[in-house]
């Protein structure tokens, strides 16, 4: 968004108007500011500095007698003026941290964590566990059910955990899959499955690689037991507090109301919509305001987005979905804070 420069003045006058209407929810006329704060001016120049903002593009007026609203750019300035971020107390991180622990895998923290955020922010609440493709190894373990058939375990850095039986063309014995099993686990942790993949083959093309049979073996089982790993999940959703939205006065028509609900349940654009924010912030807080989020549905709406994770590993992402006129500050607040408990716990689960 471009945004004409604004003077202090200018600047206090309108984050104060932001302030209120995110309140009250009311146009904010010149009376009610020169009542609430003075500024040092009459209500008459705060009424002619309103006049201007609302020809720069910050404010909007409902009617012609009623007061003013801020536009995206508004709530864009007044998010970007809260240069030095609360954080959330000891005692309600230690809350949050509560209220989140005692799960014993990542898939129950994430929902657990959907309703939290919901319940707290009252807004929409989004969890997203990131793709095959970015899932990167702990363990694997090969177990021998019969001569061609086997069960799969895989350990995610993320303790996510999960068992596939799947078809082989060769017979081979439980020692070997249990060298196979140390052997993969030990030279490829912490590696995508796309790039294990890929370094496998590139092992196999060295001409060393012909005399390695235990190369030879655990190519054989990655590539007949998870080459099309990648293809066969996509990213889990877990979604909280709808009716939240459709509480909010901002969502009053029903055919905005409808389509808004029609994009979140295909879930497919909003995993979208998520995954470009924490692509261009992997190790921050981004929010997207208004037409930010390049949906016409989403015009009204605000989405605060943040990685979930520890160090460089990366478990899933979270975000809120709510109306522009939310407590950005609150918000934000909570979902660093969320986000924050959460990569600890999953930590844990490494430790």
């Amino acid at each position: 968004m471009n945004k004409p420069s604004l003077d202090e003045r200018r600047k206090k006058i309108l984050k104060a108007l932001v302030r209120i209407y995110i309140q009250t929810g009311e146009p904010v006329g010149s009376a009610r500011l020169y009542k609430a704060h003075r500024f040092g001016v009459s209500a008459a120049t705060i009424r002619n500095i309103l006049s201007e903002l609302e020809k720069e593009g910050y404010l909007t007026q409902p009617h012609t007698s009623a007061g003013r609203v801020p536009s995206d750019i508004a709530y864009r300035f007044f998010v970007d003026s809260i240069s030095d971020r609360k954080k959330l107390p000891p005692e309600e991180i230690e809350q949050i941290r509560q209220s989140l622990s005692g799960e014993d895998s990542t898939d129950k923290l994430m929902m657990r964590t959907s309703h939290l955020l919901s319940a707290t922010t009252r807004n929409l609440a989004i969890v997203v566990s990131p793709p095959n493709s970015q899932i990167t190894l702990k363990h694997i373990e090969f177990i021998k059910l019969d001569n061609h058939r086997l069960l799969v375990v895989l350990i995610a850095s993320s303790s996510h955990v999960q068992h596939k039986v799947v078809k082989i063309s060769e017979e081979f014995s439980q020692e070997e899959l249990n060298q196979a099993s140390r052997y993969l686990s030990e030279t490829f942790q912490g590696k995508t499955f796309d790039t294990i993949g890929k370094e496998l083959l590139v092992l196999m093309s060295q001409e060393q690689a012909r005399y390695n049979t235990l190369l030879k073996k655990a190519t054989v089982l990655w590539r007949e037991s998870l080459s099309r790993y990648n293809e066969e999940k996509s990213e889990e959703v877990y979604l909280e507090g709808a009716s939240h939205l459709m509480a909010k006065p901002e969502f009053s028509d029903a055919k905005r109301l409808q389509e808004l609900l029609r994009t979140i349940e295909e879930k497919g654009r909003l995993v979208k919509l998520i995954s470009a924010c924490i692509d261009s912030q992997p190790y921050g807080l981004t929010i997207l305001i208004g037409r930010e989020t390049n949906l016409e549905e989403m015009e009204n709406c605000t989405l605060i987005a943040a990685p979930l994770g520890y160090g460089d590993v990366v478990v899933g992402s979270v975000g809120i979905l709510g109306s522009t006129r939310m407590e950005y500050e609150k918000a934000i607040m909570f979902v660093e804070g969320v986000a924050k408990v959460f990569g600890n716990i999953v930590q844990g689960f490494n430790a």
